[in-house]
């Protein structure tokens, strides 16, 4: 989507991506600098990792599982301020989820 914006919610704030941080890194970041730019609209598939945009209707972060790997479909405003501690960490935290990542056991 063209939406932008400085609110979002973290869905599971147990999730590896969100260690080191709390919701309210998610809200209205210093310098009135976006939280997320071009939202994707709510997937069918994938588990959203942050809410945005209106009543939540939107997605900023969504990890979808891809044969023995993950896709991490980022939308959160992390590339461009290298300085803030909040890009820092969320870049570093999906890096390694994504180096670590090992998909569920399949049941027999």
């Amino acid at each position: 989507t063209d939406h932008a914006g400085h609110v979002a919610v973290p869905q599971d704030a147990k999730h590896p991506a969100f260690a080191g941080l709390a919701a309210d890194d998610f809200f209205c970041r210093a310098g009135g600098r976006v939280v997320y730019r071009n939202a994707y609209r709510k997937p069918d598939d994938g588990t959203v990792l942050v809410a945005c945009d209106a009543n939540l209707g939107d997605a900023a972060l969504v990890e979808v599982p891809a044969g023995d790997g993950v896709l991490l479909l980022c939308q959160l405003a992390v590339g461009g301020s290298p300085a803030d501690p909040v890009s820092r960490r969320v870049t570093a935290n999906l890096i390694r989820y994504a180096v670590e990542y090992r998909p569920a056991a399949k049941e027999p």
